[in-house]
């Protein structure tokens, strides 16, 4: 399915990108249903790298303020806006398809991975926003 993306005259760069047929499938099942990608692997790929570049460069502006002792303590503690809540929503619509498949009878391992890694990611998450 074609998004027939507009990049609004940016240069644009081709990117492949290899992965676990697991993942793959795990990717496939989450856009089947109501995902912004539709669909689309390279549209929820383009999508997840701008989202994780976006949660990396508030951290990275966060750890940088934490670290300059002209910001306030407002500014040190506010964090990525919406980053955390973001990840928690994700980590929501991964746990109601685990729902949706144990009604079935099903645990599918690809789902059971990216629950976990999302519950990992987020709690070292907390970890950093604790000590910063």
């Amino acid at each position: 399915m074609s998004m027939c993306r507009r990049f609004n005259g940016s240069k644009v760069s081709r990117l492949i990108v290899s992965v676990p047929v697991a993942d793959v499938g795990l990717i496939d099942e989450l856009i089947r249903y109501r995902h912004p990608a539709r669909g689309n692997r390279a549209e929820f790929v383009r999508l997840a790298l701008a989202e994780k570049l976006e949660r990396d460069t508030a951290a990275r502006k966060t750890a940088i303020a934490a670290t300059d002792p002209a910001t306030t303590y407002t500014e040190r503690h506010q964090g990525p806006p919406m980053a955390l809540e973001g990840r928690i929503d994700e980590l929501a619509d991964l746990c109601l398809h685990w729902a949706r498949n144990r009604r079935s009878n099903r645990t599918p391992a690809s789902l059971k991975a990216a629950i976990l890694q999302c519950a990992q990611e987020l709690a070292a998450e907390d970890k950093v926003r604790a000590r910063v």
